[in-house]
């Protein structure tokens, strides 16, 4: 009796074993390296309300989306803290306690600097990749950015980069090693590159006081994310540079005209073909390394400056259609997120990584209207913050505030007792001083209304009220009751209809003659 022979199904099942065991060790890598993570496969089914642009995910970087979003969320700098990152995306709801996705059709944007500080990096690419994945089959959107330290990274400057850090990449490197063993134990497949070839075994340049898992890993980040290396081409090169949704702006650093006139989607390839290892060009020396590069300039974002050039910010967002402010990391904001120049400029690096700040938490959310929110850890301002915000859009007093003051002026009066567990008298009060007119009472108002407090006002007539008789009251009372009468005549002669002037004398005529109020 013949045997039969083998169909052409077995045949093409047996074809398909060294390519299904190769895709087994590289899920078995990730999951070893990523803190237990399973991607989801790109060739999942998308949902079905997806846009167009997320049902290929390997498409080409985008630049501009025209349309925006319903919801937006922009998160700032992350610097190797998972634990932060998380947080982070909690706050927006965009993840549950498993930390999967649950933001639907929400768009979110990461500033850049996910990599030096902290120890979690590699987690982070892993648990954000996830990430798009996920919102990208239920209808939403994850983009991550290039920042300073990623570029920093592909050109091995590891100045910022932590002892967890370097720990992270070599176990990295040994869990690599192992994946590419194994698959040189199946016929069918290429021998592996070596990963480390080109990168020498002593680093003579380098003070690691004979410590070998230093060196090792130093080789290792050298050889995971230099140009064409494994963790940037699969990760960074995926990041854009330069990112327009709707009329927002989104760059690490900041831009200048010469960028735009460059071309924005230009730099955005640049940045990618070279962290592909297609060769160093025009872009990375001229807008990626340099101090006023888009990744590294701080001309807008700079909190110790009093002020933003407002003027050369507009010229800017005129030469990009539509734009109508722009986003930033970059520079930590000591006091949370913050807007300059009638919030055409946006801060939201809080330097939440306890690699550098430690700060809390907080995110950017920008909704379908184009109302600006801040979403915070902070609990003093949980709820009420954001119903703060809201009030303030409605009366029309900007929609977004720096909040340098109120967190200062506020808390001694909210919580007096955190003062106290720390040995600390919180102060008795706020002494507000400056020209008239220029809203200390409005100030102290607020911050009355904030905190549920009443409010005293003293008017210095009613302190001469005390010292002088009836008689002279009313001949104060006739000589500034004429002075109300003639005020706007007489300022209109003598200083030409300065309306800031005429409020702040007329407002020491009425603090004067206050006998009848």
């Amino acid at each position: 009796m013949e045997k039969e022979k083998p169909n052409n199904i077995n045949s093409a099942t047996c074809q398909q074993v060294p390519n299904l065991l190769s895709s087994f060790v590289d899920t078995f890598v990730d999951f070893s390296v990523s803190g237990g993570l399973f991607l989801p496969n790109y060739q999942n089914t998308p949902h079905p309300n997806a846009p167009v642009d997320n049902q290929n995910y390997e498409n080409d970087l985008k630049t501009r989306y025209p349309t925006p979003p319903s919801r937006l969320v922009a998160i700032g700098d992350l610097h190797g803290d998972l634990e932060k990152s998380k947080q982070a995306l909690r706050l927006a709801n965009l993840i549950n306690d498993s930390g999967d996705w649950t933001g639907g059709s929400t768009t979110v944007v990461q500033i850049g600097d996910v990599l030096d500080r902290g120890g979690d990096e590699i987690k982070i690419l892993y648990f954000l990749e996830r990430l798009r994945r996920q919102a990208a089959r239920a209808g939403g959107e994850v983009i991550t950015m290039n920042g300073n330290h990623e570029i920093m990274n592909v050109c091995r400057d590891f100045r910022c980069v932590s002892k967890s850090g370097l720990e992270e990449f070599r176990v990295w490197a040994e869990w690599y090693r192992v994946g590419q063993v194994m698959k040189t134990l199946c016929e069918g497949l290429e021998n592996p590159k070596n990963i480390f070839e080109g990168i020498p075994k002593s680093l003579c340049r380098v003070n690691h006081d004979g410590d070998e898992a230093f060196v090792e890993g130093i080789r290792a980040r050298i050889a995971a994310l230099r140009p064409s290396g494994p963790i940037s081409a699969r990760f960074l090169s995926k990041n854009v540079t330069v990112l327009v949704i709707g009329d927002s702006v989104f760059v690490h650093g900041g831009l200048k005209p010469e960028h735009v006139y460059y071309g924005l989607e230009k730099i955005n390839e640049d940045v990618r073909d070279w962290i592909n290892g297609l060769g160093e060009n025009y872009t990375l020396k001229h807008f990626a390394r340099k101090k006023d590069a888009v990744v590294w300039m701080r001309d807008f974002s700079d909190d110790s400056k009093k002020k933003c050039d407002c003027t050369a910010l507009e010229f800017l967002l005129n030469t990009i259609p539509g734009a109508r402010r722009m986003i930033m990391g970059h520079t930590i904001q000591k006091n949370g997120i913050n807007g300059a120049c009638e919030n055409r400029a946006i801060r939201i690096d809080v330097g939440m990584s306890k690699g550098c700040g430690n700060g809390l938490p907080e995110v950017l959310e920008i909704s379908e209207n184009s109302g600006l929110r801040i979403l915070t850890s902070n609990p003093q301002y949980q709820n009420k913050y954001k119903a703060y915000l809201d009030s303030e859009r409605k009366e029309g007093l900007g929609l977004l505030i720096p909040e340098q003051g109120p967190k200062q002026v506020e808390l001694p009066m909210l919580h007096p007792e955190k003062f106290g567990k720390l040995g600390i008298d919180p102060p008795k009060g706020v002494l507000c001083y400056g020209p008239l007119g220029t809203g200390k009472t409005l100030l102290a108002k607020a911050v009355a209304n904030r905190t549920d407090d009443c409010i005293i006002q003293v008017i210095g007539s009613k302190l001469v009220q005390r010292y002088i008789d009836g008689t002279l009251e009313k001949g104060m009372y006739y000589i500034f009751d004429e002075v109300d009468a003639i005020g706007g005549t007489f300022f209109d002669d003598v200083i030409g209809g300065n309306n800031d002037v005429q409020r702040a004398m007329l407002k020491v005529a009425n603090q004067l003659d206050g006998f009848d109020a």
